[in-house]
């Protein structure tokens, strides 16, 4: 049952933690495309920005859109 908590909790970390990345890439660092040349290497890139950046990326991003893009 612990192992099925900790993977449960693993997926949403690595959800929220991509969602806030791609939020910090698109509205504060103002990148728009980028271009990767398969499909594994899209998908590696992002759950590896997610799992190392996350940490950071997420306190980020709700701070920014909770206090700073509403006004």
């Amino acid at each position: 049952m612990r192992d099925f908590i900790f993977f449960i909790l693993l997926l949403s970390y690595m959800y929220f933690a991509d969602k806030a990345v791609y939020y910090v890439k698109v509205n504060l660092l103002g990148l728009r495309d980028e271009y990767y040349t398969d499909t594994i290497n899209y998908i590696g890139r992002r759950a590896v920005f997610a799992f190392v950046m996350g940490w950071a990326a997420i306190p980020i991003a709700l701070i920014h859109k909770n206090f700073i893009a509403n006004h």
